[in-house]
C-alpha cells in the first residue's frame, strides 16, 4: 500500500438531446472515474437530467462524508470506509 491516497479524476460528459427523439425526458449528463495511475476506468454512473444530480451523485460515491459498506450475501456486510467527522475546509 502506497503511503499516498489514491487519486481518482471524475469526468463529467453531456449529450445533447437528438432533433429526432420525442416523448422521454432527456438524461444527457453522465459521469465516469479513472484511475489517476493507469488511467482505467473504474466505474461510471447513470444518466441524469441535470448537472447537479449527476456530481450529487459522484459525491455520494466518493465523498469523505459517505459510509461505504460491501453487501454480501453470505457473510454479511463489511465496512469498507466510515465518513469522516473532519470538514475539507
Amino acid at each position: 500500500m502506497s503511503e499516498f491516497a489514491p487519486v481518482v479524476y471524475v469526468t463529467l460528459y453531456f449529450t445533447p438531446k437528438p432533433r429526432w427523439k420525442r416523448g422521454r425526458r432527456h438524461q444527457g449528463w453522465r459521469w465516469t472515474a479513472t484511475s489517476a495511475g493507469n488511467n482505467r476506468t473504474l466505474a461510471s454512473g447513470e444518466a441524469f437530467h441535470n448537472r447537479t444530480d449527476c456530481l450529487r451523485s459522484v459525491e455520494l460515491l466518493f465523498g469523505a462524508f459517505t459510509n461505504v459498506h460491501l453487501r454480501q450475501a453470505e457473510t454479511g456486510n463489511v465496512v469498507l470506509r466510515l465518513a469522516s467527522d473532519e470538514k475539507p475546509f
